[in-house]
């Protein structure tokens, strides 16, 4: 586990994939920030630190997440300047993000709360 993780803390270590954050809400949902919550901040850092070496082997300056956010339980990461690698990455990340709690970043699936698909662990669901 790292030292606690923040969305801040993630956005500032990776700005260059990030750098989409700094344009206004109506050309980017970056400027949302990362629309998840702190239970994926773990998934995210790792699939970040894979695709910079990536970028950093390819000389790819051209790569931005366009937007991060949960979408019936798993993570949707949407991004610019790919390639088949990064691509790889990215969607292994997103399914794990449905087999990991949301809240609290243990081993969860997802369910069905209230209406909404949400990835949590039981000790989550039952609070929900």
């Amino acid at each position: 586990m790292k030292t606690k993780l923040t969305a801040e803390k993630i956005l500032e270590r990776f700005d260059h994939m990030f750098r989409k954050r700094k344009l206004p809400a109506s050309v980017t949902s970056m400027y949302w920030g990362l629309q998840i919550q702190p239970g994926w901040y773990n998934i995210i850092w790792d699939m970040c630190l894979k695709i910079e070496k990536i970028l950093k082997l390819t000389k790819n300056t051209k790569f931005a997440f366009r937007q991060i956010k949960e979408k019936f339980g798993a993570g949707r990461f949407y991004c610019s300047g790919s390639n088949d690698k990064i691509d790889r990455i990215i969607h292994k990340a997103e399914r794990l993000c449905g087999k990991t709690c949301e809240v609290c970043g243990r081993p969860g699936k997802v369910e069905d709360v209230c209406g909404w698909k949400v990835a949590v662990c039981s000790v989550h669901k039952k609070r929900m």
